[in-house]
């Protein structure tokens, strides 16, 4: 490798390429994930139907969520922690409030009917203390009838990924929103088992330059009953579960675990 070649690590806590929103935007929608993944925008506007109306989504990134369901007049509130990421998702919609906010530590001064979690977001708390100080705040402002839901991957469905040899692949081929040159996104995935934890390397290269970006993104792996035990030792009943978007019941071969919970009376 030659000195101009060196790999850039960035820590996803501090700003970084993956959250800057344009860029977030863009490595997604051309990931061929993305089609499959858009299929819970459905889901949430049928649970915000059932469920709102006023609602609070926790990490909200760019709006992917937040802002079809504020575009259907829905009292929608979106926090996440990256300003870059709510900036994006401000261009997107007005109708939605954008809250710059740390998901284990905030305080709206207000309640909701709805708080959501979607997409296996909530794997960025890695801690039992941060997994606590979020599930207190999250307590501190759902109404005493009001529902929080939470989407899980479920692990069985995945396991044979998560104990592969290491394998990288393409993960998305995108224009750089900043430069429009063209970015190559290749994805390396392993699993600790012993902690939990599921590390995914992005290496961004561009072309016809040298420059290469590596970032590592940890998420922690719940098993089913042990977040349904973290939920209940936190005050938090689960009243259902589903396994997918169509809400199939929950089962060791569905692709999601779908936690609809109330507090506590």
């Amino acid at each position: 490798m030659l000195e101009q070649d060196k790999v850039t690590k960035l820590p996803t806590d501090n700003p970084s390429i993956f959250y800057d929103g344009a860029f977030y935007d863009r490595i997604f929608q051309s990931s061929p994930r993305y089609l499959k993944q858009s299929q819970d925008v459905l889901f949430w506007l049928n649970m915000a139907e059932c469920y709102g109306p006023s609602i609070l989504e926790l990490a909200c990134g760019t709006g992917r969520i937040s802002v079809p369901l504020g575009d259907k007049g829905f009292d929608v509130t979106g926090i996440d922690l990256s300003d870059s990421m709510l900036k994006a998702a401000g261009q997107k919609s007005e109708s939605v409030q954008w809250l710059q906010k740390d998901v284990r530590d905030f305080n709206l001064k207000r309640r909701f009917s709805l708080i959501i979690f979607p997409y296996d977001t909530f794997t960025h708390l890695h801690e039992l203390p941060d997994v606590k100080s979020c599930l207190h705040c999250v307590k501190q402002h759902l109404e005493p009838d009001g529902y929080f839901i939470i989407d899980f991957k479920n692990p069985y469905y995945v396991f044979d990924t998560l104990n592969a040899p290491n394998s990288q692949d393409i993960y998305s081929i995108f224009q750089d929103p900043h430069s429009d040159e063209t970015v190559t996104a290749m994805r390396e995935s392993k699993y600790d088992a012993a902690e939990q934890l599921y590390h995914r390397t992005l290496t961004f290269s561009w072309e016809n330059t040298t420059k290469i970006v590596q970032e590592v993104l940890t998420l922690r792996i719940y098993f089913p009953k042990e977040i349904e035990a973290i939920l209940t030792e936190n005050g938090f009943t689960v009243v259902q579960k589903f396994g997918n978007y169509e809400e199939a019941p929950f089962g060791s071969n569905t692709s999601h675990h779908i936690l609809v919970c109330q507090k506590t009376l």
